[in-house]
């Protein structure tokens, strides 16, 4: 009893950080001011045309990024960078996807480009992809949801995100939601699984 009581105890430890990981993006939902510019974006470091969009499809509250805002444009960036622990895995997500109406004549689809970067540039995760866009200003849009997994090598980690595609005069890639979470190690999840099975089967006897 006694023994099962400690397992508890220690699953419990255990659990509780991996449970509440804290997001190391600051300002990922973009609910920090200021609004509506196209070239500011709060704690996150900015080239070329990009800010924080009020009436646009948003997955966190009411706010969201946009690249290419107010502005025919392209290689729009947004970045941060955040600290890591060397050979820690990380879970990185993010929702997106294209509000507005592309100019007539476009070369093509506008897409977006994620990257992760260790502190030499090296790429840790690098992806161009076509978001969904529903060519109106109908904010109802839904964003797509991305997930991606790295491990850090550096003890500083940049995240990155470029926008491709001309014809943006009244079309914006929108980005939101973005979290960087730490993964639980596979020591925990055994430590967990273990504990968690010896707590049961001790419930278990104790019925019999």
């Amino acid at each position: 009893m006694l023994r099962n009581l400690l397992l508890l105890a220690a699953v419990s430890l255990l659990w509780q950080p991996l449970a509440n990981a804290q997001n190391v993006i600051v300002n990922g939902d973009f609910e920090t001011p200021p609004f509506d510019t196209n070239t500011t974006v709060t704690n996150w470091t900015v080239t070329g045309h990009a800010g924080e969009l009020t009436n646009a499809a948003a997955t966190s509250d009411t706010h969201v990024a946009a690249l290419s805002a107010g502005a025919n444009s392209d290689m729009d960036t947004i970045a941060q960078t955040f600290a890591t622990t060397i050979g820690q895995n990380y879970t990185l997500t993010f929702d997106a996807g294209v509000f507005g109406v592309l100019d007539q004549g476009a070369p093509g689809p506008l897409q977006l480009q994620v990257e992760v970067l260790d502190s030499s540039a090296a790429s840790l995760v690098s992806d161009t992809f076509t978001p969904p866009a529903n060519n109106s200003f109908d904010p109802t849009l839904t964003l797509q949801h991305y997930i991606y997994n790295f491990t850090a090598d550096t003890a500083l980690t940049t995240l990155k995100f470029t926008d491709h595609g001309t014809g943006n005069t009244t079309a914006d890639v929108l980005v939101d939601t973005v979290v960087v979470v730490p993964e639980p190690t596979s020591c925990a999840l055994l430590i967990m699984g273990a504990g968690s099975l010896a707590w049961l089967l001790g419930k278990r006897r104790a019925r019999v």
